[in-house]
């Protein structure tokens, strides 16, 4: 018998204006939460195709943490909602990780670089369970997400809500369908 897991529910958004993204932030009482770089290492799978699949498999370091990330194929919603699992490692043993995955056919691409802002709501609040964050990425522009993290399936209708509501109320509506690995697959000319 197995467990259901996590689901992700979020949407990403281009910003031309990330101060006035900011000040929206803060009316609607959110502070920042985590700020810091990160690298995100995506594998291709030796046997099928995650861009055709919509899945991804990643390692993501950042100054205090490494994290082996595998997100499953979308549904079938508006907001980007797939099953997650998360797996926090050693940073001492991130090379090794890497190296397994190389010798089980895994195919490294190269790092998606990105400076990170993360928002949460302050207090008791309506949006407490969601995080907004706000992404400077190499080659690629300034983006903002807004994502949830629920338990069940069965919480996922409410999430892409207010995950929605959030975005109206943020002014943001220009969404950005695409991975960020996908636009950078695409920049650097790599099929």
């Amino acid at each position: 018998m197995g467990r259901e897991g996590k689901w992700e529910v979020e949407q990403k958004f281009t910003v031309q204006a990330a101060d006035a993204l900011r000040e929206r932030l803060a009316r609607l009482g959110f502070a920042e939460w985590r700020r810091g770089d990160q690298s995100d290492r995506y594998f291709r799978h030796p046997c099928r195709d995650f861009r055709q699949t919509g899945e991804a498999f990643r390692v993501r370091r950042d100054a205090d943490r490494c994290v082996v990330t595998y997100k499953g194929p979308r549904t079938e919603a508006t907001v980007k909602t797939r099953p997650e699992i998360e797996l926090h490692i050693d940073s001492q043993e991130v090379h090794e990780w890497e190296d397994m995955f190389s010798r089980l056919g895994f195919k490294a691409l190269p790092p998606i670089e990105k400076r990170r802002i993360a928002y949460r709501a302050t207090g008791t609040h309506e949006w407490a369970d969601v995080v907004v964050v706000l992404d400077e990425v190499a080659g690629l522009g300034c983006f903002a997400e807004i994502e949830c993290v629920v338990n069940s399936a069965a919480d996922t209708l409410r999430a892409q809500q207010t995950v929605q509501e959030l975005a109206q109320r943020l002014g943001l509506s220009q969404i950005e369908r695409r991975s960020y690995l996908s636009m950078a697959l695409s920049a650097w000319g790599i099929e």
